[in-house]
């Protein structure tokens, strides 16, 4: 509910299969069936379609659980061990190669591909909030609200007062490792795994290994349920402790939650009655009776935990046009582009009607492109963001460049036409072109168009290529990677052009070889073709596209059409026939 309440759909897709892909692979080892490695399979190419730290973190646990499953000859155990990961690799490789395959594609010229540790451990979770285990909080972060369930933790502990096998302190210790993972760099052990293991430097959040605290606690608690239902004994004084102990730290929280609600911020108060309810059942022992009072209480606490967290919206404040948006719809018929450096646009209204802007939320950039969007903002802001430019969404970019200085020079080569602005900023020289009550519209002088013939080229090695970019005249000179042997243009002319998200096409009327560019970010999956004969996609400009284009009337064509696409569908359809 907390991931649901911060728009994490993905995430919690992959969550959904995270259990699944465990029962398939424990299972499959403690049957030798190998039919269960489908399901482990399926689970976790399932996963990797969905949200690749999610199954970064599975694959983790999954790994060392293997290493746990040690057993004598060492040659066998490795064999069948090996073995039965190959076939669920290869398995969750063609479930999930649509999606995986084009996104290894890109993964390298990523801004993820090494995050700084200052940004690997943004989101840790801090150690005052641990408490949040014992009481839901009333924070709203959704990876720092902690609370497994009331549920969760009296049959986690029923487990232990009853005893604990060798597996059960074995999902203990898992816990207690997911833990110190989720502290982040509140630890020394973050950093220190951030340095050795690898794709550690790619992951964000540390708070999101909570999830293998609240899988082993899941488990705990069923192992648990299970103990009770058998009416297995308690041992020593263990249940004495389970209801003085823990009830005397949630009752007294409970009591300071309603004397000083300020100074204590988490929910204890709910917590207790239904601490309170679920003890009196227990010791009435397992019956039909109880066992329904028991869901219930379990149920109820749940839901009081979820509903700070669940904020509906009315329908009409979802549905309804916005303004801004509807305004840049009518006025940018050509493609122009708008640019919201503070403030994006909200994405329902300008994803559909295919509205381009320059800007945009994604945790996930090419860092070409990026770098581009955040040169034309004119904020040197370096840290990373999940925005591009940085002041959309990160609150210390947003202190480092509190006032709108964008590059105009560059914001014309990204074809932007409309820049929208917070209703506090404004731009010096400029008057809105449309005003509402949170945002303003400006209109720039015409960007450069999604097409336009270079006049000059200029090799630039890529790592001064912003650098270079920013001091030269954007309308008259290009920047490529490496020489290319053009002549100058004599008469050239772009006669037409249509777009759409995934292609362009293009006539062009040139005396001389020449430079077409498109204003479009460059990705290895971008293919070219002139009159139908495919040719290189240049990359220029430091993150556009680019084309050689020969003397002549040509038509040229760019589609999006990765390889992996394609190859993706083709390994999915087969594996879901072999799976049938």
């Amino acid at each position: 509910i907390a991931h649901l309440s911060g728009g994490h759909w993905p995430m919690l897709y992959a969550i959904a299969w995270w259990p699944w892909a465990w029962l398939g692979i424990t299972r499959s080892f403690q049957t030798k069936k190998p039919a269960w490695l489908l399901l482990s399979g399926w689970s976790i190419g399932l996963m990797a379609a969905t949200d690749l730290r999610i199954l970064y973190l599975c694959l983790c646990c999954l790994g060392i659980w293997s290493l746990f499953t040690f057993q004598k000859p060492i040659g066998g155990w490795f064999k069948r061990m090996a073995s039965s990961w190959v076939a669920i690799a290869g398995l969750a490789l063609l479930v999930s190669a649509p999606q995986i395959v084009p996104f290894i594609e890109l993964l390298n010229i990523s801004n993820r591909t090494v995050l700084p540790i200052s940004e690997a451990g943004f989101g840790s979770l801090p150690p005052s909030l641990l408490l949040g285990i014992f009481f839901p909080s009333d924070f709203q972060f959704p990876e720092w609200f902690i609370y497994p369930g009331i549920g969760a933790i009296i049959f986690a502990s029923v487990g232990w007062a009853k005893g604990w096998s060798a597996r059960e302190r074995g999902w203990a210790c898992a816990g207690l490792f997911g833990a110190i993972l989720a502290l982040g760099t509140f630890t020394p052990i973050y950093p220190l795994f951030y340095k050795l293991v690898p794709g550690f430097s790619m992951l964000r959040v540390p708070a999101r290994w909570w999830i293998l605290v609240l899988f082993s606690i899941s488990i705990l608690a069923a192992l648990g349920v299970k103990k009770w239902l058998y009416r297995q004994p308690w041992i020593g004084k263990r249940l004495q402790f389970v209801i003085l102990g823990l009830g005397g730290v949630i009752i007294s929280a409970a009591i300071f939650r309603q004397v000083r609600p300020a100074m204590f911020p988490y929910e204890a108060r709910f917590t207790a009655v239904f601490f309170l309810g679920l003890i009196s059942i227990l010791l009435l022992g397992p019956r039909k009776i109880t066992l329904l009072f028991a869901t219930g209480i379990i149920l109820a606490g749940q839901w009081s935990a979820s509903l700070p967290l669940i904020k509906p919206f009315p329908v009409t404040s979802i549905s309804q046009d916005d303004p801004v948006t509807q305004f840049l719809l009518k006025a940018a018929e050509k493609g122009q582009r708008s640019y919201a450096p503070y403030s994006g646009l909200p994405f329902q209204e300008w994803v559909n009607p295919n509205l381009k802007t320059a800007d945009g939320y994604d945790s996930f950039q090419l860092d070409g492109y990026r770098q581009l969007v955040q040169a034309a903002s004119g904020c040197d802001y370096q840290g990373y963001a999940v925005s591009a430019p940085a002041t959309q969404s990160n609150p210390k970019a947003q202190l480092a460049c509190p006032d709108p200085t964008p590059n105009l020079d560059l914001l014309k080569l990204l074809n932007i036409q409309y820049l929208v602005l917070p209703a506090d900023k404004s731009m010096p020289d400029l008057k809105p072109i449309m005003e509402t009550n949170t945002e303003k519209v400006y209109t720039l002088q015409p960007g450069l168009g999604e097409f336009w013939i270079a006049a000059n080229v200029v090799p630039t090695p890529s790592q001064t290529c912003i650098e270079t970019l920013t001091g030269i005249k954007i309308d008259e000179t290009v920047l490529v990677e490496h020489e290319i042997d053009i002549i100058n243009p004599g008469f050239d002319e772009i006669l037409t052009w249509t777009s759409t998200p995934n292609s362009a096409r293009v006539q062009v009327q040139a005396d001389q070889p020449s430079l077409l560019v498109r204003s479009e970010a460059w990705a290895p999956g971008w293919k070219v073709s002139i009159d139908g004969e495919r040719t290189e996609l240049l990359r220029v400009d430091c993150a556009l596209q680019g084309v050689i284009v020969p003397a002549g009337n040509h038509r040229i064509e760019f589609i999006y059409e990765p390889l992996g696409w394609k190859l993706g569908w083709i390994g999915m359809a087969v594996i879901l026939a072999l799976s049938v």
